[in-house]
């Protein structure tokens, strides 16, 4: 009938029920019938042994197998990556059956999601990068100039990130980006102004 909103975002249905003394009892099934293979009826009562019994209120399937959630929310002083993997590393010290199998979800999963194709990416992304500057300024020279920034942007990222207590999320590999990118373009502009000065007989400063 609608839904519960917690101060931390968190949102839970709310349903609407009967009290429970104005439910059925268990013995309403005895008046239960069911038609045998002669087309007579049959009561329920005699076929089966209906009971109470703790049951899941609702079953989760992940390709065709049975999946249990289990969820947590560490505090803000807590990170997150750490937690995961300490959480991960106790699991694996549990002997559970063979038919029961453990795997993480959350950021985590979605991490490795986003991650998945990036590395393919990256790589195109670099050499299309380096093609260009070797087209524009016609040399290897210059472009390895232009190009010696990409570690440092990288090495500084994440030394901020480690520095700071964050792990490399999506967010974070973005901002990386981000940041090689603009450390390229002043590259560009330093190295081709040395170049037109060096051309016109100018001393670089």
């Amino acid at each position: 009938m609608g839904k519960y909103r917690e101060s931390d975002g968190d949102e839970y249905d709310i349903t609407l029920r009967l009290p429970m003394q104005g439910r059925q009892q268990l013995q309403a099934l005895d008046y239960i019938t069911v038609t045998a293979a002669n087309e007579q009826p049959v009561p329920l009562r005699q076929l089966t042994d209906p009971q109470f019994t703790t049951a899941p209120s609702a079953i989760r399937r992940h390709d065709r197998l049975r999946e249990y959630l289990l969820t947590a929310y560490p505090t803000a002083d807590m990170n997150v990556a750490e937690v995961t993997q300490g959480v991960l590393k106790n699991l694996q010290q549990l002997e559970l059956p063979p038919a029961i199998r453990s795997g993480p979800a959350g950021e985590l999963e979605a991490q490795q999601e986003s991650f998945g194709g990036i590395g393919t990416a990256v790589l195109v992304a670099v050499f299309g990068i380096l093609a260009v500057l070797v087209l524009e300024f016609g040399s290897f020279r210059s472009m390895l100039i232009v190009a010696g920034v990409i570690p440092l942007g990288m090495a500084g990222g994440f030394i901020a990130l480690f520095l700071t207590g964050y792990d490399l999320s999506f967010t974070a590999t973005i901002g990386i980006v981000a940041l090689i990118g603009i450390e390229i373009k002043n590259s560009i502009l330093l190295v081709d102004f040395t170049n037109q000065s060096a051309r016109t007989g100018r001393a670089a400063r």
